[in-house]
Formats: structure tokens, sequence, C-alpha cells
């Protein structure tokens, strides 16, 4: 299992408008310690995980990759299921649509769970 943190961090920092020293601002921390973690070579403890992941608006789940691979393992196993919703004269967002499929997901898992 390859850590997705590096890959992860930087995206987020970058969503959240953030540049590496900002972060390292808020976390009183260097510029080159975000450096060495978005490339790998060093790690947080889990309790900066934590703080990075209040200022990033992210669980550490995201932070980490945990629910990548947890969606992966989903997907594999899941049966092909089309859901279509009409909602007059609104759309949803990608994030609201992420939301439904997740709620999805879960109603298939606590399904699987009672078989």
């Amino acid at each position: 299992m390859t850590s997705k943190l590096p890959e992860n961090l930087r995206k987020f920092r970058i969503r959240a408008g953030l540049k590496q020293e900002d972060l390292a601002q808020k976390l009183g921390k260097t510029k080159s310690v975000i450096s060495n973690w978005e490339r790998g070579i060093n790690r947080p403890d889990a309790e900066t995980i934590a703080k990075i992941c209040a200022i990033l608006n992210v669980t550490p789940n995201e932070i980490l990759g945990w629910d990548e691979e947890e969606n992966e393992a989903k997907e594999e196993e899941k049966d092909d299921i089309t859901i279509a919703a009409h909602i007059e004269g609104e759309e949803l967002t990608e994030e609201e649509q992420k939301e439904i499929e997740d709620f999805i997901q879960f109603v298939l898992s606590k399904r699987k769970k009672k078989q």
C-alpha cells in the first residue's frame, strides 16, 4: 500500500488556496517541512495531521487516502446500479452528487452486512 498523504496534502492545500508557506505558518513549521511531506520524504505525526485536517477542512481519512482505498474496493465489489433523479429547476453540485453517491454506497453496505 502506497501512501496517498503527499499527493493529497498538496491537492487539499491548493484547494484551500494556501501556499506551502501559508500552511507552514499556520502549523508553526517551515516551508521545507511542508515540501518534504508533499514529496513523501517525511510524514507529519498524528497530532499534526489532525491540525492539518482542521486547517484544510478535510478528514484524516481523506488526507491519508483511506477513503480512496475504500471507494476503490467498493467499486470492485458493487453491482452495476444506475440511479436517476430529477429536481425541478435545480442542479446538484459535484459535491452534492458525491454525497448522494456516498449515501447510496452506505445503504448498499448495510444490505451486504445483513446477508
